[in-house]
């Protein structure tokens, strides 16, 4: 089978080698290429861009390569220069497409809709990809009335109605969650992609850990709620003198975060740890006990697997796909997003109950284990060659 994929991660390109922004196709690339004719991943790419602290180059077995497509890496010229963008990627996406067997496209993106009406031009079948619903996604992360923000809206109404059609015209739905299952209209033909990118190696570890450090792990942005963990964190202060929160990411918001911590005389309590590396992420995993994300949108978090892979107890929102795995008060606990009250009580459960804290620790570990890429990636490549194996050449 030739696989043509195209997806939205990120790259970064420095001195000839590829690094992903995202960590998870260094295991992904190989992982499925092995078992191809051939594999392409295309993406957006930043030329001569140093790579973040700690990242590995992707591996490219012979038979699998990264095309680089254009990108602008700033939001206002990413849309201001829309038009000018397709121009530059019609004839890339063109030719990887029409000398494939199956086309793989990773929703959404700008352009997933012309990769899609490529693909089926050439007789091509399709595999679509889907995180999450991206009106979602899009309302959370662009809530105001700039210029950028409505265009930002009215792009993702646009990507959702050709989303359902692309959806039950597609061989395959790899999909995250239900809910984005329902917004595309339930498309008939579906595999529930579970990609965690916790690995075997992953489920181990002998770290003390301080059961009152509370973590937060992600982007600093408004959509991701960190505001509210930092009021309900000044609540709980009283109750638990020996509770601290520690905060890894970097992101616009930062700076008012940082200014609500003053205002809240939380200095000494909070500690801001900027951009980790995978390796230091697992680490203060290891030797905390609570991780919560508050966030407003999500799809399927990888951060919630690396999370239980370290044996931590999570606090997550009910969003996205979070509640197809998390079960409350069995392997995390599930709070509504802006609810500080029922964030609130998670936290003060779990900080007052060490039992109740290692028995959830341990069933999310239970979970992290019943889910590693290793499994998960070759259930995909399954799904996909099945469906698609009447149109391979």
């Amino acid at each position: 089978m030739r696989l043509v994929w195209f997806t939205d991660s990120n790259m970064r390109e420095w001195g000839g080698d590829y690094y992903p922004v995202i960590d998870e196709s260094v295991h992904f690339i190989p992982r499925i290429s092995e078992r191809l004719d051939s594999f392409t991943m295309l993406s957006r790419c930043l030329i001569d861009a140093q790579p973040q602290t700690g990242s590995q180059p992707i591996v490219f077995k012979d038979n699998a390569n990264f095309v680089a497509l254009p990108f602008y890496n700033n939001t206002i010229d990413y849309y201001k220069r829309l038009p000018l963008l397709l121009l530059r990627t019609f004839p890339i996406a063109n030719r990887y497409i029409k000398n494939s067997d199956v086309v793989v496209i990773r929703h959404h993106n700008c352009f997933s809709w012309l990769y899609y009406i490529l693909s089926k031009w050439h007789g091509k079948p399709v595999v679509s990809k889907w995180a999450s619903a991206i009106d979602d996604f899009v309302q959370a992360n662009f809530p105001s009335s700039s210029l950028v923000d409505r265009m930002a809206n009215v792009v993702a109404k646009f990507e959702m109605w050709y989303g359902k059609k692309i959806a039950h015209g597609s061989s395959l739905n790899l999909m995250l969650d239900d809910r984005t299952y329902d917004k595309l209209g339930r498309p008939l033909h579906v595999h529930k992609s579970v990609i965690s990118f916790v690995s075997d190696v992953d489920l181990t570890s002998s770290l003390e850990r301080d059961r009152w450090m509370l973590v937060y792990a992600g982007r600093l942005t408004r959509s991701k709620g960190v505001h509210d963990l930092l009021e309900v964190f000044s609540t709980l202060i009283p109750d638990f003198p020996l509770a601290r929160l520690s905060i890894a990411g970097v992101g616009d918001y930062e700076d008012k975060l940082k200014e609500l911590c003053r205002e809240k005389n939380m200095e000494d309590r909070v500690l801001f740890l900027g951009r980790l590396t995978r390796s230091e992420l697992r680490k203060l995993f290891q030797t905390s006990g609570v991780f919560v994300s508050p966030s407003y949108a999500e799809g399927l978090p990888k951060i919630m697997w690396e999370a239980w892979a370290s044996r931590i107890a999570v606090v997550m929102s009910d969003v996205g796909g979070v509640p197809e795995y998390l079960r409350d008060g069995v392997n995390g606990k599930l709070v509504q997003p802006g609810d500080h009250d029922g964030l609130s009580r998670a936290i003060r459960d779990l900080l007052s109950n060490p039992e109740h804290l290692k028995m959830i620790s341990d069933e999310g570990w239970m979970t992290a284990k019943q889910h590693t890429w290793e499994m998960e990636i070759d259930k995909m490549y399954e799904a996909i060659y099945e469906s698609t194996k009447g149109a391979q050449s």
